[in-house]
């Protein structure tokens, strides 16, 4: 080892540990003494040969007389002690006043009973004694025998400072003649240095932060405001001198060790007990009891407090480890060659540094003499000096040596610019974070911040702008936080008024340490953002015009890392536009099933889904919607973002269960229900990062994908890499990576000869290797092309093998999916794809409606897993057979599903509960995202040949080169043409016939017509007299079939009939919606009232009462048990019974006796009494039923009604019996038969009609009744009151109530009553009929101008017409026919009408 480093060792790592230990072990003057040692060592220097003789020497003295001194103190008083006994008892026993005075000055009674304390209070001293003695002797030895290596040769400490500059030797060899090895020493001692001073400023920022957080109180915000003010300052771009960051070192380095000295003071007695660590001032000053008060019967023992948390122990010791940085940091300097020493002596000396930044260094050709530290922030040709007592900053030109110029910027610092100059993206998403990890009405106020920045176009400005109140919101909210993080809990509120100040995030956590840590953390982006603008500012305003003694020199070229920088940007960029919208497609997934399915994620994939059917079924709509699209989405994000956020606050739950009536299982179905921290996190962070996918889409590469999916206005195809020049400048023999073409111009274009332009004389000396460098740059690139020749050539065969068999595979996968799933859902695949493989033509339309109907299959699915939908609650128990009524066996009876268990008739149709979402939804997913990927393949193959310019090939080619004229040119033609044999020998279709012909004539009246019709073009020729015309027409492909040829009935009929199955798949959609809705989704809707009238022909109602809600009961699930008990054999009875819950069913106790007095007039009782006596028609008793339901809860019809009515035959029992009571002749009860209906249906409409599956008989299943009128004496003149009063003929226990037992219907929510409110009459009558004439009366007629305003040209079709009129003047029958033909085939071949109305190219 050397011997410098040997004493280094002893000095800087043994002497602080033996005086760490000292002071940890005893608690004491004596140890304070130590202390003080331990905080002064780091400001003087180390051991030298000098500094040994300085202060350093007289400190390891006083080091060792003072140990020794307090040793021999230990050592007297023991001898006193058990020498003299009058002074053991003058000390006292334990805990006495001078006992506890000698503890805490450390020289105290031992007690040789306790060994193991009595070496810890002695050790100490001897430890010090013995390692400031070996400190002491060592280093200086090891001095004196280094006095004379030049390597270890230090100035003495009071003229320069220790590491300064580089050796004598270095700085003459960089100055003469440098070798390779002494350049790379001195730059590599240069770089060493300049890593040291940076690594120690950021070390000392970083330990004052920590020693801010590590445990908060009054002293330690001291070092937190210092540590805001510093990144303040340098984010603001701030100049701060050498001399004043010193100062502040000194300053920090102070205060640090006094709040030391102030800790390691309060562990003695006395300190508690003057200050308890339970009072306000201990707490607000953080002086925490590391060690406990002794106990009188065992003083010395050490007792220390293990309830403190581990930041507070950790505190002590961040602190020791700044006054150690700020104390080294102190004495280290801005390294300056010697070249520049003199000149930085006569006044420069103020030139200021920015905080933690590195200067640069001189590369390998450079000499050491002529660097000048520069801010990395500037630019090549220029700097920007800040002068402590200037106003603004003065630009200067950097000192550059005769024959040497600014180098050029590494890779590494370019694209450190570039992150710089996105800051911006880190600022925003650090808001996001910060407010989705504390969550509070605080926070939240970023994440709006954040959001507003977003959506901006121009948020990069934007976000500039608001750096210093972002960065000033920040900073209160850290402070804040700091002030609740102290420990003050029962001094500090804990409301403001109604609001809980936690819902602000002023709260005290266990850690706050922690907390203000990540709050740092995220302030930092802040600051990096406002240095950025601050930069920015400082940048556009050097801009402005120079004055005429300023001295630039500017770039006429933009330099090779530039250049490569550029293309490597502009190909990311190219890359990102193509690909990023599969990052956001990937996105929906995932924020679609993440965690549980809810509603909020059901309406992301409706989205998604809607995306995707719009891309397959109709592209030019989806294209001029996408923007909107993107738009939609964001703005539904940061809808969800608001609402989940904002319900995780306190009183937010019961606001929206008031708002919506919802209860917290449907709201938490909605997605709304409180999470956890890390719940929240996820269930935050998810939609926050697709929140950003989708406006980085939006923003940035929305405009290029749009561009590059254009089918109308396709771009050429790309121009291959120009081939670079393999030249070298001539100067520097660096290879010119520019295009041979480009440099030609700008070599006869005018030279800049001005001032600042560098001459012959002064060309860049180019490092070594940076010629080798542009040649393996230049290779790489030729390398690159050629492999992206080669990667497109691939990309195109595997495009065109994609486009022969991708329908296959749709077709395979979709069917397996099926056939894997059997449901009545999945059958209209099965059917689509059975129609689409033999018939090519039906291939497109199988395609878009398969893709629309997956989607449906999807959103069905996704809808069944919400909570709200309880399978049991509308599962049918279907009832076994017996064997007697059935032609099953027995066996096949105990196997089938049907009698197993409950039946969810949701099941037939393909929809079920299933975990995880993602699994059981994952195959129709896959058949989906497969639809879409043959749309993909298809377009981008139609796009490709637009690009080139290619005819659409065969149905039978792989190769459009690959003919039997290319067969014997080269190995590749054979291959193509075999691999297109073999297709058509094995694949879809026989090889095209091509229909040429020549006539397509001699005629007698001397005119001639040639026609030549062939695949490639059609031409008509026509000579008569001296007239002549010819036609050339776009590219007619062969006939598909014969002329006139009928099609086969099983195209017609199985066309039609797909279609009509598709029609009737629409039709039953809506059905299915309503069941779903009324089963599954809809809410129960209880009667809250309930009345019921007797009435006796057209006379005053004999009864009338009302039921209220205390008598309307619901069923309980005994009473739901018991009713299905009572109809278990009836198996229609418990069909009926199965599609109800018991929430569904209620019975009304209706009170017997009439809620009203009888008020009948005494005519019409005497008319009534004739009647009832010797009326010779039948008299009706009509009993009448009305329900009220609360519209609020659902629905559309508030009140439902019927009646049931019973004629009494002339002169029957009951007629006179009624007469009786009438006349008051007689008491008794009348009996009614069949009058009573106890089990009442209340539907969605208004009529309330008995349920007949539970009364078979109709009205012979109607209980009878007995009514009674009563009659009492009245108060007063009034006379007699009467009523009626109807009880159940057959009641046994409390006869004067009716029970009515109601089965009330599932109404739709009042969110979808616009919907399904009234019914599926109101849905088609709205939806189809109103909807369908609009479509209709939008399309009727416009076959009669669709030729007109719809199609880009019909020149062409105008002079197919022209040649049918020639032919026809010349009687040229069968070629006009042939032409008609044409013209037919025209209007019935859209696609050929669309290739023949192009625009002109």
């Amino acid at each position: 080892m050397e011997p410098h480093v040997l004493g280094a060792v002893l000095y800087w790592l043994l002497l602080p540990c033996a005086l760490l230990a000292a002071c940890l072990l005893r608690f004491s003057g004596l140890s304070l003494v130590y202390l003080l040692f331990l905080l002064l060592l780091p400001w003087f220097p180390g051991p030298t040969r000098h500094s040994l003789q300085g202060h350093t020497g007289r400190l390891l003295r006083a080091l060792l007389g003072l140990s020794l001194l307090f040793l021999v103190a230990h050592l007297a008083l023991q001898i006193c002690l058990h020498t003299v006994p009058h002074l053991d008892q003058l000390l006292g026993p334990s805990c006495s006043r001078w006992e506890t005075l000698s503890r805490h000055i450390g020289v105290t009674r031992l007690d040789l009973k306790d060994i193991p304390n009595a070496i810890r209070l002695v050790a100490p001293d001897l430890g010090i004694l013995v390692v400031s003695s070996v400190c002491l002797g060592l280093c200086g030895r090891l001095a004196r025998n280094t006095q004379q290596s030049p390597h270890t040769q230090e100035l003495d400490d009071d003229e320069r400072d220790v590491d300064t500059s580089p050796p004598a030797g270095l700085q003459e060899a960089a100055t003469l003649a440098p070798t390779r090895r002494s350049r790379l020493a001195a730059r590599f001692r240069i770089t060493a240095h300049w890593l040291l001073v940076a690594a120690g400023r950021v070390l000392a920022v970083t330990l004052l932060a920590l020693a801010g957080i590590a445990h908060p109180s009054a002293l330690s915000s001291v070092y937190l405001l210092v540590f805001l003010a510093i990144c303040t300052w340098w984010a603001c771009h701030f100049p701060i001198s050498t001399l004043g960051f010193n100062r502040l070192c000194v300053a920090v380095g102070c205060f640090s060790t006094g709040h030391l000295l102030s800790l390691y003071c309060y562990q003695t007695p006395l300190a508690q007990a003057l200050l308890p660590p339970a009072d306000i001032w201990a707490r607000v000053l953080g002086l925490k009891d590391f060690v406990g008060p002794a106990n009188c019967s065992s003083p010395h023992v050490l007792v220390l407090n293990t309830s403190l948390d581990w930041p507070m122990y950790a505190s002590p010791g961040v602190l020791l480890l700044l006054c150690y940085a700020t104390a080294s940091l102190r004495k280290l300097r801005v390294h300056r060659p010697s070249g520049q020493r003199k000149e930085a002596a006569k006044g420069d000396e103020t030139r200021e540094l920015e905080l933690a930044e590195l200067d640069q260094w001189p590369q390998d050709g450079e000499a050491a003499q002529h660097v000048v530290p520069t801010a990395p922030d500037t630019e090549a040709d220029n700097c920007i000096v800040h002068e402590l007592t200037g106003q603004s900053p003065i630009r200067q030109r950097p000192v550059w040596p005769k024959r040497a110029e600014p180098r050029e910027a590494s890779p590494l610092h370019s694209l450190g610019h570039l992150i710089m100059d996105q800051s911006y993206v880190c600022a925003l998403i650090a808001m996001m974070v910060w407010s989705i990890t504390y969550h509070s009405w605080l926070t939240f106020v970023l994440l709006l911040w954040a959001c507003l920045i977003w959506t901006v176009r121009s948020r990069h400005q934007l976000a500039m702008l608001c750096s210093p109140c972002i960065l000033l919101y920040g900073m209160t909210l850290c402070c804040l936080r700091y002030v609740w993080a102290m420990d003050l809990r029962p001094e500090l509120p804990t409301t403001l008024g109604p609001v809980s100040l936690r819902q602000l995030g002023l709260e005290h956590t266990r850690y706050p340490c922690l907390d203000l840590g990540a709050m740092l953390l995220y302030t930092l982006t802040f600051w990096l953002l406002l240095r950025q603008f601050v930069k920015e500012k400082l940048l556009k305003r050097a801009e402005a015009p120079a004055a005429l003694t300023e001295v630039t020199v500017a770039d006429t070229e933009p330099t090779r890392t530039q250049t490569l920088l550029q293309s490597l940007g502009e190909l990311v960029k190219s890359v990102y536009a193509k690909y990023w919208i599969y990052v956001c497609a990937g996105m929906f997934i995932v924020v679609s099933f993440a965690g549980r399915l809810v509603v909020y994620k059901i309406v992301y994939m409706f989205l998604f889904l809607l995306c995707l059917t719009l891309f397959q079924v109709y592209y030019s709509l989806w294209r001029k919607l996408l923007k909107a699209f993107w738009w939609l989405v964001v703005a539904y994000t940061m809808l969800v973002l608001i609402a989940v956020y904002t319900f995780q606050f306190q009183d937010f739950p019961a606001y929206w269960r008031n708002l919506t009536g919802f209860t917290d299982e449907q709201l938490g179905d909605l997605g709304l229900e409180q999470f956890s921290v890390s719940e929240l996190f996820s269930s935050i962070l998810v939609p926050g990062f697709f929140l950003l996918a989708c406006i980085l889409q939006l923003h940035y590469f929305h405009r290029p994908f749009m561009q590059l999916t254009d089918m109308e206005h396709v771009s050429p195809p790309g121009r291959r890499l120009p081939r670079w020049a393999h030249r070298q400048d001539a100067v520097s023999g660096t290879p010119l990576l520019q295009q041979e073409q480009q440099e030609e111009e700008e070599e006869e274009g005018p030279r800049d000869e001005g001032l600042g332009m560098a001459t012959p004389h002064q060309a860049t000396q180019v490092p070594e290797g940076a010629a080798k460098w542009g040649l393996v740059a230049e290779r790489l690139l030729e390398l690159a092309a050629g492999f992206s020749d080669v990667l497109s050539r691939v990309q195109v065969f595997l495009r065109r093998l994609l486009e022969l068999h991708v329908f296959k595979l749709v077709a395979l996968y979709t069917v397996w999916v099926a056939l894997k799933e059997v449901s009545v859902m999945n059958l209209l695949l099965v059917v689509l794809w059975a129609f689409a493989l033999p018939y090519p033509r039906f291939r497109p339309m199988a395609s878009c409606l398969s893709t629309v109907w997956t989607c449906v299959i999807i959103v069905c699915k996704m809808l069944y897993q919400l909570k709200v939908v309880n399978p049991q609650e509308y599962s049918s128990n279907c009832t076994e057979p017996s064997p007697n009524s059935t032609n099953l066996l027995t066996t096949e009876i105990s196997q089938s599903l049907l009698y197993q268990g409950p039946v969810d008739p949701a099941n037939w149709f393909g929809v079920r509960k299933g975990f995880p979402n993602l699994g059981y939804i994952q195959n129709h997913l896959q058949v989906l995202l497969l639809l879409v990927f043959e749309a993909i393949v298809y377009r981008r193959q139609e796009h490709h040949r637009r690009q080139h310019q290619l005819a659409p090939l065969p149905a039978q080619a792989v190769f459009a080169s690959g003919t039997r004229q290319q067969l014997d040119q080269d190995l590749l033609g054979c291959l193509k043409y075999f691999i297109n044999f073999f297709f058509y020998k094995f694949g879809l279709e026989g090889p095209a016939r091509l229909p040429p012909a020549s006539c397509g004539v001699d005629k007698k009246q001397g005119a001639e017509v040639d026609s030549l019709y062939s695949g490639e073009c059609g031409h008509v020729t026509c000579r008569k007299g001296r007239a002549e015309c010819m036609t050339c027409v776009v590219p007619l492909q062969k006939y598909p079939q014969p002329k006139g040829q009928k099609k086969k009935k099983i195209v017609k009929y199985g066309m039609g009939g797909l279609i009509i199955l598709f029609l009737i798949a629409i039709i039953w959609f809506p059905l299915l919606f309503m069941s779903l809705v009324r089963s599954v989704v809809g809410v129960v809707n209880q009667p809250v009232d309930v009345t019921v009238t007797l009435k006796l022909g057209g006379y005053e109602p004999l009864f009338t009462m009302s039921a209220q809600q205390p008598s309307i009961i619901p069923f309980t699930a005994q009473a739901y048990e018991e009713l299905s008990r009572q109809f278990d054999p009836h198996p229609l009875a418990m069909q009926f019974i199965s599609q109800y819950s018991p929430e569904d069913i209620v019975t009304a106790q209706i009170e017997g006796s009439s809620g009203a007095l009888w008020r009948i007039s005494p005519p019409s009782r005497a008319q009534m009494k004739r009647e009832l006596y010797n009326g010779t028609a039948d008299i009706t008793l009509r009993f009448t039923w009305n329900f009220q339901r609360d519209l609020a809860k659902g629905g559309t019809v508030e009140y439902a009604n019927e009646k049931h009515m019973l004629a009494l035959a002339p002169n029957s029992t009951a007629r006179r019996q009624l007469a009786s009571l009438l006349e008051g002749t007689s008491d008794q009860s009348v009996v009614i038969p069949n009058l009573f209906p106890k089990y009442i249906r209340a539907p969605n409409g208004p009529e309330a009609n008995p349920v007949k599956q539970l009364q078979p008989n109709e009205e012979a299943d109607y209980l009878g009744v007995r009514i009674q009128l009563r009659r009492e004496q009245g108060a007063g003149a009034t006379g007699f009151l009467e009523w009626w009063v109807i009880e159940l003929q057959e009641c046994r226990t409390d006869c004067n109530l009716l029970p009515m037992v109601i089965f009330s219907d599932k109404v739709s929510p009042p969110s979808l009553g616009f919907l399904a409110g009234y019914g599926i009459m109101g849905l088609y009558v709205s939806i189809v009929l109103v909807i369908g004439k609009f479509v209709r009366g939008f399309f009727s007629e416009i076959s009669h101008s669709i030729m007109f305003e719809e199609l880009p040209c019909v020149d062409r079709i105008l002079k197919l017409c022209q040649d049918i009129f020639l032919v026809r003047e010349t009687r040229e029958l069968e070629l006009e026919e042939e032409l008609y033909a044409k013209l037919i085939f025209l209007y019935r071949s859209p696609e050929t009408m669309i290739k023949w109305t192009r625009e002109k190219e």
